[in-house]
């Protein structure tokens, strides 16, 4: 009678895992349709946004003993500064689940701080997997075209 009950509990957790396999499996994929970044290694900068006053540095790396130093957008600038950091594309990677009006908002946001600041190109993400920017999707890709003087100095 145990040797039963063990041989069913057994069965179950197979049929379990089989079944969650094929769930997993039968999936919809990603909406490859979505345009997608590939210019990881032409980035002069990968800014992080969590909120304003949590953004972390990504490329170059800006951390301290190790750790990331988290910047709010008024210390942008002296780390930029710091870094010498080129003012070419700027990369923004930023959270999903923003409903759109925000999301706009804030991508407007971001393209006047770091136009405000030199760069000649500003590229918005969607996050994904952790470590990587090659291969996530392009929320906004805007290239300055105002002729007007840049903020450089000073935040």
């Amino acid at each position: 009678m145990l040797r039963t009950k063990w041989a069913c509990g057994v069965y179950a957790a197979m049929w379990l895992a089989v079944g969650l396999i094929a769930s997993c499996a039968l999936s919809p994929r990603e909406d490859q349709s979505r345009p997608r970044f590939h210019e990881a290694a032409g980035a002069d900068v990968v800014l992080r946004h969590f909120r304003w006053d949590q953004i972390h540095l990504l490329q170059p790396e800006y951390r301290e003993d190790g750790f990331i130093i988290p910047l709010s957008r008024e210390k942008l600038n002296p780390a930029f500064q710091a870094l010498q950091v080129r003012r070419g594309l700027a990369v923004v990677v930023l959270n999903y689940g923003y409903p759109e009006p925000d999301l706009r908002q804030l991508i407007a946001e971001w393209q006047g701080i770091l136009f405000d600041h030199g760069f000649k190109r500003v590229v918005c993400l969607e996050a994904g997997e952790a470590g990587r920017i090659n291969g996530l999707v392009i929320l906004e890709d805007k290239v300055q075209t105002s002729t007007a003087p840049q903020n450089n100095a000073g935040s």
